[in-house]
């Protein structure tokens, strides 16, 4: 039993630090086979859990999350594939509250070849069919006694 003049002790639960995004994920425009490297820097007390998703679903296998301390967290991804394209998002949960962010990713590569080789394909089928053309002329004005073009 406690004594008149001991002091009671009062325990105090302190409900914590909601997430905060310190330093935002940030767009990215990167060539195809490029390595990637997306951070941010979640706090919060306790520390937040994170949740990462690309285009709405569970990041690509090849995807990995590293933990530098203090928050800093980064999405790597070793070689960027065009599916790698898209919408990251982190979104960071504690007893506090949630917070989020997400960027976009863009992989530049066989696509813009194709179109290249299509432009190229159409100049060449074009001149082919000037030089056509322009030898079928020959032909005709050869076959005629004067020929004025």
């Amino acid at each position: 039993m406690a004594k008149k003049d001991e002091p009671k002790k009062v325990t105090i639960k302190l409900a914590g630090e909601p997430p905060k995004v310190v330093k935002p994920l940030t767009p990215v425009v990167c060539k195809l086979g490029d390595a990637v490297r997306m951070e941010t820097v979640i706090t919060g007390s306790p520390a937040p859990t994170l949740t990462w998703q690309h285009n709405g679903r569970g990041l690509p296998s090849h995807a990995r999350v590293v933990e530098e301390g203090d928050g800093l967290r980064a999405l790597v991804i070793d070689a960027a594939a065009l599916e790698d394209e898209g919408d990251f998002l982190v979104r960071a949960e504690n007893e506090g509250g949630s917070a989020q962010t997400s960027a976009n990713l863009c992989v530049q590569g066989e696509r813009e070849m194709n179109k290249h080789l299509v432009s190229v394909e159409v100049k060449a089928i074009l001149f082919l069919e000037s030089k056509m053309n322009f030898r079928r002329n020959i032909q005709l004005c050869s076959a005629a006694t004067f020929c004025v073009d």
